[in-house]
């Protein structure tokens, strides 16, 4: 009888939350590791009826992060992509996660493991991973706004689906070229075909992102498969300092500390880390109030006190008289 057994969940008709990252192939430790990719879904679950008020209530949707390694990295990056519905089977597995708390720096947030009290290593926790079992990842329909800003953009074409949108047929009415339209419209569905051809086909061969996924460094000190842009085409990036096109939230995302970013590859990212403010200057001591001088007695007070002396000066002395008797 086996001892062994399969621990398996079910993907059904999700939606994916976010564009996926994309942890590109490389070399660690001389041994080669395969692409990774992650993608966050939401699963709307069904109402209930309440047992006290009869009535019915929203449940919350489930929120999970799913990923994939090597051929199912790339099928998620080239596939994935906000809003989108998505079905797969998974594989359930259980690791331990080193605990970090956020700390503010400057204007970055860092996530630092706690260290035990005792110096022996740093808390870690159970945490459940889904890995996409190969073979059995599938993408449904596009949501309708991604639908709609890809063809605003030029990145789907007119009759992709076999129909016409009204906001187009109403635009090539008043331009007059309906025609062209219509025209446009009967080739759609092929050149969607062919643009989903190629894009399944794709491989990646470097560069910032990678079909709709956001391509992010590993950590450690590794040496990637790929070239890189050196450039960083982000317009908000353009400000910030960048090591081989990556930020400093980059490489956070990717799993990074300060401490690695300050050693590994002979202090390379070095840059990256935010400079931390010098101390305020510690305030100077308070100043002793001078001690002010004893008052002095006005005139009339003088004059008393000197008569007074006199008084008793003269109470103290004896007179003797010249005059005889």
């Amino acid at each position: 009888m086996s001892q062994y057994g399969i621990l398996r969940a079910f993907l059904v008709n999700g939606r994916v939350a976010s564009n996926p990252l994309y942890f590109p192939p490389h070399v660690k430790n001389g041994r080669e590791v395969s692409a990774k990719a992650l993608v966050t879904v939401m699963v709307n679950r069904r109402p209930f009826v309440d047992r006290d008020s009869n009535e019915v209530r929203e449940r919350k949707p489930v929120i999970l992060q799913i990923g994939g390694w090597a051929g199912v990295a790339d099928a998620i990056a080239r596939g994935a992509k906000q809003g989108q519905v998505v079905s797969c089977e998974l594989d359930v597995e259980s690791f331990d996660s080193v605990v970090k708390i956020p700390q503010k720096q400057g204007d970055a947030v860092l996530y630092v493991p706690v260290m035990k009290p005792d110096g022996s290593g740093h808390f870690t926790e159970t945490k459940i991973g889904f890995s996409i079992v190969p073979g059995s990842l599938r993408f449904g329909e596009d949501s309708a706004k991604c639908i709609d800003e890809e063809i605003v953009k030029g990145e789907r074409p007119i009759g992709w689906n076999k129909q016409i949108p009204i906001a187009a047929l109403e635009t090539a009415l008043a331009q007059g070229n309906l025609n062209d339209l219509l025209a446009q419209a009967k080739q759609g569905k092929d050149t969607w075909n062919a643009i989903l051809k190629a894009k399944n086909s794709q491989q990646y061969q470097g560069g910032k992102t990678f079909g709709n996924a956001k391509v992010v460094r590993p950590a450690g000190d590794i040496v990637l498969k790929y070239p890189l842009d050196v450039e960083v085409n982000d317009a908000v990036n353009k400000t910030k300092a960048t090591v081989d096109g990556f930020t400093y939230e980059d490489m956070l995302a990717a799993g990074w500390t300060d401490e690695q970013l300050l050693t590994a590859d002979n202090g390379k990212w070095a840059s990256l880390v935010p400079k931390k403010a010098p101390a305020p200057p510690a305030p100077p001591a308070p100043k002793k109030a001078p001690t002010p001088p004893a008052p002095k007695m006005n005139a009339v007070a003088e004059a008393a006190a000197e008569r007074q002396a006199i008084l008793d000066a003269m109470n103290d002395e004896t007179f003797e008289s010249d005059m005889g008797v």
